[in-house]
């Protein structure tokens, strides 16, 4: 692991196409096409691009996805996160400013499912997630 924490770091201005599996924590500043499949954190950074399927433990965003997004434990969107496509997680923060456009399932466990469709274009339609409890 390198001295910043990291496991693996793709930097801005460079391009990667492929299937990406690691340990650890993975920050992708640039773009990334493809797969990616980790227990562990991955990191996208702000001006990161990544176009493909996404499952991770941990899941933290200031740049753009639109993929298939699975997090097993936590997806944070930071205010210029944009995100576009399905996504599944049982833990979802997101600051004001963020964009997720496409499916959200939240469930922390085979009983308990919460699921939303939100809109694909923005017209002053606002969406709030709220704690459910059955």
């Amino acid at each position: 692991m390198g001295k910043d924490g990291f496991t693996a770091l793709l930097g801005a201005g460079t391009e990667y196409n492929g299937k990406l599996s690691f340990m650890g924590t993975v920050r992708i500043d640039g773009v990334f096409i493809g797969e990616i499949i980790s227990e562990g954190r991955l990191i996208v950074g702000k001006g990161a691009t990544i176009h493909g399927k996404v499952q991770v433990g941990e899941l933290m965003v200031n740049g753009s996805i639109h993929a298939q997004v699975v997090a097993t434990k936590i997806i944070i969107l930071h205010k210029e996160a944009e995100v576009f496509g399905s996504v599944t997680t049982p833990r979802l923060e997101m600051e004001e400013g963020a964009i997720l456009q496409g499916t959200l399932d939240m469930h922390k466990d085979s009983t308990t499912s919460v699921t939303a469709t939100l809109p694909l274009e923005q017209e002053s339609q606002d969406f709030t997630a709220k704690s459910i409890e059955q």
